[in-house]
């Protein structure tokens, strides 16, 4: 059983810290589909599950990149190598999807099974946010482009340039644009 003051804080954490993850995995997104038209066409149409998209994002894109830093316990071996007790570790999300144990094809994919991702974390670790996050994303993605569906990235942005975060990997901005 939780304390009144332990369960405020908790909801802080998950309103706070699910706000810009969520922003930032939208983003990710509406950028991912509107790269790769042939599978915002197969979700538009309905052949495709928005879910898929959403955990497709987070597979290819994943909006948090790295995690603070961690300090081992004790000695850990992973794939061969030891981690010494007290080392400074990151943890990258961002990579660990491109793993060669873990990869599945580069190609974008919104028909294709869920795989198993990183995106909100892992075990004790697991964002407690993640159902609702995911189920936000859903939304706003199938409400964007059923409300816009000529959406498309607008040529006056010339690059994508990501915002300035150690732990974050999403655009700063994304300009879109579309036909009325």
């Amino acid at each position: 059983m939780i304390s009144e003051q332990e369960a405020v804080y908790n909801l802080m954490l998950v309103v706070i810290a699910g706000f810009e993850t969520t922003t930032g995995t939208f983003t990710n997104a509406v950028h991912l589909l509107l790269d790769h038209p042939d599978q915002l066409a197969l979700l538009t149409s309905g052949r495709a599950d928005w879910r898929n998209a959403v955990r497709t994002t987070l597979w290819h894109r994943p909006a948090v990149s790295l995690l603070p830093a961690l300090y081992p316990a004790r000695d850990v071996t992973l794939g061969g190598t030891t981690i010494p007790q007290g080392a400074f570790v990151l943890l990258a999300y961002g990579a660990a999807n491109r793993h060669g144990t873990r990869t599945h094809s580069p190609r974008v994919d919104v028909t294709a099974p869920s795989t198993r991702h990183l995106g909100f974390g892992h075990g004790v670790h697991r964002c407690l946010g993640a159902a609702l996050g995911e189920l936000e994303v859903q939304i706003m993605l199938s409400h964007l482009f059923g409300r816009f569906p000529t959406l498309a990235l607008d040529p006056a942005q010339s690059s994508v340039q990501p915002v300035l975060s150690l732990m974050m990997g999403h655009p700063e901005q994304l300009l879109v644009r579309w036909d009325t």
